[in-house]
């Protein structure tokens, strides 16, 4: 097995889990509707997942932004930190707060069907390859 080959499976891996820990929080959400200790857990078990997938990007994949699966996974990844950020407005001091819970909610699960087709092409790029 070579290097690239290792750095692949890191990769494949981190992203992986990182999405397993973001839907883990996002069940959470919709089976108990989201008290402070299910509100914690949602933000906790995110955040750890963006941070797996941020590092699965970053440190352990060679770019290839000529290939879909990577065009894909760079857009997938900049639509999950929009949705994280509006989560964080949706929590602030903010006006109209009551708007944006609803846009992250149903912009968290528009870009979560995203990231899922993002995943089945790069489960398929790894079988082909």
């Amino acid at each position: 097995m070579v290097l690239a080959d290792l750095l692949s499976l890191s990769h494949f891996w981190l992203i992986t889990i990182g999405f397993t820990f973001i839907s883990i929080s996002i069940i959470i959400v919709i089976v108990k509707k989201c008290q402070n200790t299910e509100f914690v857990i949602h933000v906790v078990l995110s955040c750890i997942g963006l941070a797996l997938i941020l590092i699965g990007l970053i440190f352990f994949t060679d770019f290839r932004l000529n290939q879909l699966h990577g065009i894909l996974g760079m857009n997938a990844t900049s639509l999950t930190l929009t949705a994280a950020i509006g989560g964080i407005l949706a929590k602030s001091k903010i006006k109209r707060k009551d708007v944006i819970k609803k846009v992250h909610i149903w912009w968290g699960a528009i870009v979560f069907l995203y990231s899922i087709g993002v995943l089945i092409i790069g489960i398929i790029v790894i079988v082909k390859n």
